[in-house]
């Protein structure tokens, strides 16, 4: 995965992708016995990314109106993928935030730092979990923690008017084998 800031934009065409493919796949599915959808819910909550809410953060609103959260769920046959995201702002500075947010991974598992130039780049913890395929633009951090098949993840960057902004993103699909 790649987490340079996820947008709501990029989840809505990725919702409109699955439905399209979720709805060319139902004849077939259902002549098979198997089923096949997409749900797109705009309300998410921390509890659904296993993270506390950091305190005093307000919930992000892009200013195209996008409410700073959304729950995907795309299922098919045996398999699924669900990704709950949600966006804030804090005028905590970027390392208190970072700090809340590592220790609130530590409690899923070993925490993979991926920021460019963390020497935890490399790493694979023993679930397979790695940050081969992130890369944060400079500035950023970007935290995760679980195994690829369950994953969180955490990405904190400097904000307008000296403000940190924060994605909170859990990962779920069930069946995959980290390659």
């Amino acid at each position: 995965m790649t987490m340079q800031g996820w947008r709501p934009s990029a989840c809505k065409a990725l919702g409109v992708t699955a439905g399209l493919v979720a709805g060319c796949l139902a004849g077939p599915a259902a002549q098979a016995g198997w089923s096949a959808g997409v749900t797109v819910d705009p309300e998410a909550t921390v509890a659904q990314v296993d993270l506390p809410a950091y305190p005093g953060a307000q919930r992000y609103r892009d200013p195209d109106g996008d409410g700073g959260a959304v729950d995907l769920k795309l299922w098919g046959g045996a398999l699924s993928l669900r990704v709950v995201a949600l966006k804030y702002t804090s005028r905590d500075s970027l390392p208190q935030v970072t700090d809340f947010y590592r220790q609130a991974l530590a409690r899923l598992g070993p925490v993979l730092d991926c920021t460019a130039g963390s020497p935890q780049r490399g790493s694979r913890t023993a679930s397979g979990l790695n940050c081969q395929e992130d890369h944060p633009a400079p500035g950023r951090v970007l935290l995760k923690a679980g195994s690829p098949a369950q994953q969180t993840v955490v990405g904190v960057e400097p904000g307008p008017a000296g403000t940190v902004r924060f994605d909170l993103v859990r990962i779920e699909s069930p069946g995959f084998t980290p390659p």
